[in-house]
């Protein structure tokens, strides 16, 4: 899919980047609802934002679900959802769930976007990253439920969560109570206008595309039309 710009604030990927050295715009203090406190942290660079979540979760009950406060990109209005104990299906396989969810849009037609997920049990300032997933090509609408939500229901195994809160054990030997879940999103080529080429096609889909992009260009059309004649007459030579 396309490529993302791996920003993370909470500090997955660039440890030289703090949430102290951010400009204070860029610092922005979320609730959580369920009962939980939290704190979001957002930063925008071109079509991409990258934001970072944090969860009070009790380890010893999963079931239930943390939704966030609303969440303002490009244009549209979300809702970052996780469900440590599992959605639906998920609950019976003993998976925990993410998802990104779509509240309010005024644009007409929502564009795909590029999701990437990670998450990580934080205690005591350390943290204990132990699940990511990306996914792309989804066509967020509001008119239907199924494109209303996009992300993971078998985000990582529930005793895989249970794993981190337990190895990221608090000062005085306490289980992790926080969760940090980092979302970054791509906007849609359409929508940035960056060319992102031929990508995740089949060899027949990317000849199909490649030969129809070159059938456009009126020098490589006029040349496949001479090399025909030419090799239908060769005595003839090609024509004026």
């Amino acid at each position: 899919g396309s490529m993302m710009l791996p920003l993370q604030l909470v500090l997955l990927l660039f440890p030289m980047l703090s949430q102290s050295a951010l400009p204070p715009s860029l610092r922005t203090p979320f609730t959580w609802s369920g009962g939980s406190t939290g704190l979001a942290t957002a930063l925008a660079v071109g079509g991409h934002q990258s934001f970072s979540c944090r969860f009070q979760i009790d380890p010893n009950d999963l079931g239930a679900s943390l939704v966030s406060e609303d969440l303002e990109w490009g244009g549209a209005t979300w809702q970052l959802v996780l469900f440590p104990g599992g959605y639906k299906t998920a609950e019976d396989t003993g998976h925990a769930s993410v998802f990104l969810r779509l509240v309010a849009d005024d644009r007409p037609h929502p564009l795909p976007r590029s999701l990437g997920f990670s998450i990580r049990a934080r205690a005591d300032g350390a943290d204990t990253p132990f699940a990511r997933r990306q996914c792309s090509g989804h066509a967020f609408a509001l008119s239907s439920p199924t494109a209303r939500s996009w992300g993971f229901k078998q985000f990582c195994r529930r005793e895989e969560l249970h794993k981190a809160l337990s190895s990221a054990q608090q000062g005085h030997g306490d289980m992790a109570r926080e969760l940090v879940l980092d979302l970054t999103l791509d906007a849609a080529a359409a929508e940035d206008g960056t060319p992102r080429g031929l990508t995740n096609m089949g060899n027949t889909c990317y000849m199909n595309s490649l030969l129809q992009s070159l059938y456009h260009i009126p020098a490589f059309r006029e040349g496949l039309l001479l090399a025909a004649a030419s090799s239908e007459a060769p005595s003839q030579g090609s024509p004026a």
